[in-house]
């Protein structure tokens, strides 16, 4: 995973390009967020680990399926092999077996063919399991291209809880705002990033403060909709961590909705 600056902007993996959400050992961190409370409220949250450590977020689709960010699993990522996904977790100091954890290699993964690993555009990868345990505690797929502006949604993440701190191995949340896809336009125009509405999703408060960030890449942007959990994004990047002005940017799920489907039997 390469960490590459433009202008000020950074991505999420562990963030990538823009300025954060990225680096290469997948650290991040959700700004001024809580710990989820009760703990495993979220069930289809996943842990993806490489070479044993926690690396990226993901969201469970299906018993043998998880999607995440591309840029957690393109490029030279090493063998299959090296990853496992960890279900069931929230305070990543403690042993799986103490949180009753279900581990899991990964023997497949696909990402989207245009996924555009400078901007982040079309930033998804499904990742298949070795389960053929039936589950259902996914969570269910947007089918709507457009939301209104101020819609509320919450974002999941391990990481820190300040740029500075160290990185803080229990799951937090954070509620934020949908952007007005007009505003996320011109916000990043200044770096010369330009925001495509048709396949991201901007979310946050212009004057900054609460973001997603680093590790929290592959992560839900979700919202509850008819009182069901619904999947509206993933975790990609950003201009920087909870600055003003600079919104996390998630990939639209709604978008690659016929591709993801393809890949969940």
């Amino acid at each position: 995973m390469k960490l590459n600056i433009l202008s000020s902007l950074v991505y999420l993996a562990g963030i990538g390009h823009l300025n954060g959400q990225s680096d290469d050992n997948g650290e991040g961190r959700i700004i001024n967020g809580y710990p989820v409370n009760p703990p495993f409220k979220y069930p289809w949250m996943v842990a993806i680990y490489r070479y044993g450590e926690y690396f990226c977020g993901g969201v469970l689709l299906a018993q043998d399926t998880v999607l995440t960010a591309a840029h957690c699993m393109g490029g030279t990522i090493g063998p299959l092999r090296n990853f496992q996904v960890q279900i069931h977790r929230h305070n990543l100091t403690l042993e799986p077996k103490q949180e009753n954890a279900k581990l899991f290699s990964v023997v497949d993964r696909f990402v989207l063919s245009d996924y555009d690993d400078d901007f982040y555009y079309n930033d998804l990868a499904v990742i298949k399991l070795n389960n053929t345990k039936k589950t259902r505690t996914a969570i269910r797929l947007d089918a709507k291209l457009k939301h209104p502006k101020g819609m509320r949604t919450t974002v999941l993440g391990w990481g820190r809880i300040t740029p500075t701190s160290a990185p803080y191995p229990i799951l937090q949340e954070v509620v934020l705002p949908t952007y007005a896809d007009k505003d996320c336009i011109e916000d990043y125009a200044v770096t010369n990033y330009t925001i495509k509405p048709e396949i991201q999703i901007c979310a946050g408060f212009k004057k900054g403060g609460k973001d997603a960030c680093g590790g929290d890449s592959g992560g839900p942007l979700f919202s509850y909709i008819e009182d069901k959990p619904t999947l509206l994004g993933i975790v990609s990047n950003g201009g920087g961590c909870a600055a003003p002005n600079s919104p996390g940017i998630y990939t639209r799920v709604a978008k690659f909705r016929q591709w993801i489907l393809s890949h969940l039997n």
